[in-house]
């Protein structure tokens, strides 16, 4: 039986019930459910299945209801007051978020009332936290027709290095490591058009830098950082450690135990590199590309003096950046040789000061390479420098023919300045390369902006964060419109500037960055490697984020301090971390994303430390003292928590044992896998234990990989401290794998290798 409709819409007043609620308290209850179609509200809709007479009565009675008139209500007869009672409270209606039958295309859900469903910001896609190698690579790459070839070869180079990279040696190798996912005509492309566009641009008065060179007494007395003392060093094996004195831009050849060439008892080759006192504290630092094979490295170096970071009593007597004007940007040659394997190492020559760029602009705070390697007249490539009045500059670097002279420029004009214009609130933040002719920009409002080189002209610029940006990546060369942007507070964002109204993507996470230098791409793998979020300041979470799964980020490494910097390789997939406490961290990404219920190492290639000299008045005044200590063994890659859940799963699964007996195999299996039976996101913000405040000068400040794939082993590491570490992390041994599959590499339907089957 049908109810008419006019007895729907009935309404009924608590007060006519109930006499001794007051006029405030009553609350009109609609008790009318919306009729078939009419579920806009969000109540119940209609049953389906009604038949035609049920439609006829109700057209007749909304014709009945709409000629008749509402009868008067009529006063409640006067009773004796009721005990009082309580209201109850109303239950809250949870409107369904389904989407109705019709137009189903069309219809947007209503936003979800109930507050366990008010977190939005989730991923669901088809990458899951148990995905690994097969299927991971599928998601990852799977946008290149030729994934799986290049996927296997990627493998087979690199899978069986847990910690440190190969030499290369191979041409094949070679290649491979230059250019994994694009061709080498589009270097060659890039090349040519930059040569073509110096050419153009060459006798252009707009486009021409403005300097003068300078007397080295001049430059080191108002723009380069000099120490007035020496500083004590402790070198060599853990157990046999010895006192050296070094001085201001004096180097010393160490051997790969990490003792002075002097002392070493290994002779024949050398890969230990040097340990050089730039006397200040290196902020920014990266390498050079060059062309040829046989040539000497070029590392570009941003140095402030120690008093810039210098604790302060009184923070109104601290520097400003108003009066800190003069900045420099140092170009260090260190010498390579060629031993009887064809494997360039160090040269046990001590690295030389070429070129020193200085300014008037403010401290330097960032300085890039163009990734493009260049060799048009006078110049040699070009190097962008931000500096501290929020300007980024192109800075043309000139050769000269007298390579054992230093050469001190002051530059007036660079080639190109880049601003914001009509905004003199917004200042550059920081930047990248895109391409030979294009740089992305961060800005202090939250934007990117895309900038012309030849013609310098701005193209684009689309707000992004709510807040300063404070490093910024671009996925050059295979993906170069793609940048990745870390905001002060925010989320992670990468965003598509082809099209960056439709192509942007973020990570969930909220994060709050107030350090540079913790965003990198890597080419090898396609994917942005940068830092997790913790609710711990005692352990930091490095993880990766391909760059077609963003908004699901992968657990990579974990440091039980606080992280300071971070590297990646175009050349190869091993990371480098550097740690407030002083230790330098690397590990392959390859095999910890790819890896399927194994063990992955990670190890410590070096650990600072620094202690202040105490105040004495004599007149050998000293910096401090620091001791390098290597030799360390490879560690587990895993969370820390991932062995404290394991355990307790072990313990349990024991006590479960006894009453319920053995299990199958695999189900132990799962259980004793620590990281596999907890949640993964939870092991990221896992507290380790107490904190310790390590000495300020203690930390690494900056880490760079070499960009050349013949030096692509090389790497700089810098300290508080003022020394710089630049050592040849490879590994012999390298190129047997890759030539005994270099002729099943070549076929175009080569199936990717079984990790599992090359473990055993």
């Amino acid at each position: 039986m049908r109810t008419r409709k006019s007895n729907q819409a009935k309404r009924y007043r608590p007060s006519d019930l109930d006499p001794t609620l007051a006029s405030d308290d009553e609350e009109i209850v609609h008790i009318a459910q919306t009729a078939r179609g009419e579920s806009e509200d969000g109540y119940r809709e209609e049953e389906a299945g009604e038949s035609e007479s049920d439609a006829k009565d109700a057209q007749l009675d909304s014709v009945e209801t709409s000629e008749s008139e509402p009868e008067p209500e009529e006063p409640a007869a006067p009773r004796r007051a009721p005990k009082p009672v309580p209201p109850r409270p109303r239950k809250k209606e949870v409107v369904s978020t389904q989407p109705s039958t019709t137009n189903a295309v069309h219809t947007v859900p209503d936003y979800p009332l109930d507050p366990s469903a008010k977190w939005t910001r989730a991923y669901v896609g088809p990458l899951k936290r148990w995905t690994r190698f097969h299927d991971m690579v599928i998601l990852l790459y799977g946008d290149r027709d030729n994934y799986r070839r290049i996927v296997s070869r990627i493998t087979r180079v690199w899978w069986d290095f847990q910690v440190l990279p190969p030499r290369p040696v191979l041409e094949k190798h070679l290649q491979l490591a230059a250019a994994p996912w694009v061709a080498s005509t589009v270097i060659e492309e890039q090349q040519r058009r930059l040569k073509d566009r110096l050419e153009q641009y060459a006798n252009d008065p707009s486009y021409m830098q403005n300097s003068h060179y300078m007397e080295p007494d001049r430059a080191s007395s108002v723009f380069l950082p000099k120490p007035d003392a020496n500083l004590t060093l402790l070198l060599g094996e853990h157990e046999n450690q010895h006192a050296y004195t070094t001085k201001y831009r004096h180097s010393t050849f160490m051997s790969e135990s990490g003792s002075p060439i002097e002392h070493a008892s290994d002779a024949g080759p050398n890969s230990g590199g040097w340990l050089l006192d730039i006397g200040g504290i290196v902020v920014a630092m990266d390498w050079a590309s060059s062309l040829g094979h046989d040539d000497d490295q070029l590392l570009a170096l941003s140095v402030i003096p120690e008093a810039d970071q210098a604790y302060q009593h009184d923070l109104s007597k601290a520097p400003t950046p108003a009066v800190q004007k003069e900045g420099s940007v140092q170009l260090w040659r260190f010498p390579a040789e060629r031993d009887g394997d064809g494997i360039m190492r160090p040269a046990q020559r001590q690295p030389q000061l070429v070129h020193a760029i200085c300014s008037l602009w403010g401290r330097v705070a960032k300085i890039q390479w163009c990734p493009v390697p260049i060799d048009a007249g006078e110049t040699t490539a070009l190097l962008g420098v931000l500096c501290a009045d929020g300007k980024l500059r192109v800075v043309a670097v000139r050769k000269h023919a007298n390579t054992l002279t230093e050469v001190f420029e002051e530059v007036q004009d660079a080639m190109i300045s880049i601003e914001i214009p009509k905004e003199h609130t917004v200042a550059i933040t920081c930047f990248t390369w895109v391409n030979s002719n294009r740089i992305a920009v961060g800005c202090s409002d939250g934007s990117i902006g895309m900038w012309s080189i030849f013609p310098c002209q701005q193209l684009q610029r689309h707000p992004v964060h709510s807040s300063s940006i404070i490093d910024i990546a671009s996925g050059y060369p295979s993906q170069p419109t793609y940048i990745a942007s870390l905001p002060v507070g925010g989320v992670l964002t990468v965003t598509d500037l082809n099209r960056p109204t439709a192509e942007m993507s973020y990570n969930a996470n909220l994060l709050v960055s107030l350090q540079p230098s913790l965003l990198a791409w890597s080419e090898v793998l396609r994917g942005y490697l940068s830092m997790w979020p913790t609710n711990f300041t005692a352990n930091s979470t490095v993880s990766y984020s391909g760059l077609t799964t963003f908004p699901q980020p992968r657990h990579i490494l974990t440091v039980e301090s606080q992280v300071t910097c971070l590297a990646t390789s175009p050349c190869h997939p091993y990371l480098l971390v550097g740690a407030s406490d002083g230790s330098l961290w690397s590990t392959n990404v390859l095999r910890k994303i790819m890896g399927y219920r194994e063990k992955v190492n990670k190890i410590r290639i070096l650990k600072h430390e620094y202690r202040p000299a105490k105040a004495v008045t004599n007149q050998d005044p000293s910096r401090g003292v620091v001791r390098i200590s290597h030799g360390y063994l490879p560690e587990v890659n895993d969370h820390p928590r991932a062995n404290f859940t394991g355990k307790q799963a072990s313990e349990s699964k024991k006590s479960k044992k006894k009453k319920k007996g053995p299990k199958s195999a695999s189900h132990d299996d799962i259980e004793e896998d620590g990281f596999d039976a907890m949640d993964e996101a939870g092991a990221m913000t896992f507290a380790t234990g107490p904190l310790i405040i390590e000495d300020p000068r203690t930390r690494i400040t900056a880490i760079a990989w070499n960009p050349n794939a013949v030096f692509s082993t090389w790497a700089a590491v810098s300290t508080g401290s003022g020394l710089i570490r630049v050592i040849d992390l490879g590994v012999d041994g390298g190129g047997i794998d890759l030539e005994s599959s270099d002729s099943a590499s070549d076929l175009e339907d080569e199936d990717m290798p079984d990790v599992n089957d090359r473990d055993e």
